[in-house]
């Protein structure tokens, strides 16, 4: 079993000039695997984007 969930970020602001960022630098994905439940595998997939 697989879920699957999507960030949704907007653009990030600096912390040293408080600027807004808004060109997406990259996606990427993380699959973290959970305990079996009813003796299949479980995995939370998460989608997010990097900021420039």
């Amino acid at each position: 079993m697989e879920v699957v969930t999507k960030v949704l970020s907007t653009p990030a602001h600096y912390p040293s000039c408080h600027k807004c960022s808004h060109r997406k630098h990259s996606r990427y994905t993380r699959r973290v695997a959970d305990f079996p439940m009813s003796g299949k595998k479980v995995y939370l997939i998460i989608l997010t984007t990097k900021w420039f």
